[in-house]
């Protein structure tokens, strides 16, 4: 009696720790599935939307209703010693002519120099423009005189020519003012190009004005032809 009794209690003891085992074990790996499905769901919710890929802004068209030309045709030398030398401080006369049918406003603050490389040279207003002529000394923009292989006064004009035609320029410097396509705006701007340049081949000069009516814009530009590459030497052929 006492082996059988025993042998029941054996098979007894086995058989419910085999159904708790299997209870337990179910329950863990129900607990362990439902906290992935948590941890997944909370990751959908909280993931941040991928940043929109950055656009470049479209190019605004270039503006129109001026005709502009510009010609280089002074240096202002600071210094003695930089007389024959390129100069970074020119001047610039400037044309500007309207196809519009009503009157437009100027002011030099709208005129624009862009150098070659795209970098904006500096524009005096007119009350800088006329300080820098007075402290220094006009030379001709065309420095050729210097291979001319004759004597010639120090930047290309004798002192006398150089102080009537700062004058000149001082008083047709360009000013604020309303104007029509019947007439047109004729006038010097002052520029730094930032550091001496042989040549403004490539340089722009930009213009915008306001129409009186509504205020709107209208602009034109002039660039100055490139330079042309200087043609090969011929070659004899034996």
């Amino acid at each position: 009696m006492n082996d059988t009794h025993i042998g029941n209690d054996t098979e007894l003891r086995y058989a419910t720790s085999s159904v708790f085992s299997r209870a337990m074990r179910w329950c863990r790996n129900s607990s362990l599935m439902a906290a992935i499905v948590a941890v997944g769901l909370a990751s959908c919710v909280h993931r941040p939307a991928p940043a929109p890929t950055p656009t470049a802004p479209p190019q605004a068209a270039p503006l129109t209703g001026l005709t502009v030309t510009a010609v280089p045709v002074y240096r202002l030398i600071a210094t003695p010693v930089m007389a024959d030398l390129p100069s970074r401080l020119v001047v610039l006369q400037v044309r500007i002519d309207s196809t519009l049918d009503r009157a437009v406003s100027f002011s030099p603050d709208d005129v624009s120099f862009v150098l070659p490389s795209g970098q904006r040279a500096v524009v005096f207003d007119r009350g800088r423009a006329m300080e820098l002529l007075r402290r220094t000394t006009l030379g001709d923009a065309d420095l050729s005189y210097a291979q001319r292989g004759y004597n010639y006064p120090p930047g290309g004009f004798d002192q006398s020519a150089a102080a009537q035609l700062s004058d000149t320029v001082t008083s047709n410097l360009l000013s604020e003012q309303a104007f029509t396509n019947e007439q047109g705006l004729q006038g010097y701007v002052v520029v730094d190009t930032g550091v001496p340049l042989t040549t403004l081949s490539g340089s722009t000069v930009e213009v915008v004005v306001y129409r009186l009516s509504d205020s709107q814009p209208a602009g034109g530009q002039y660039q100055f032809a490139a330079a042309v590459p200087a043609a090969p030497a011929a070659t004899e052929t034996p």
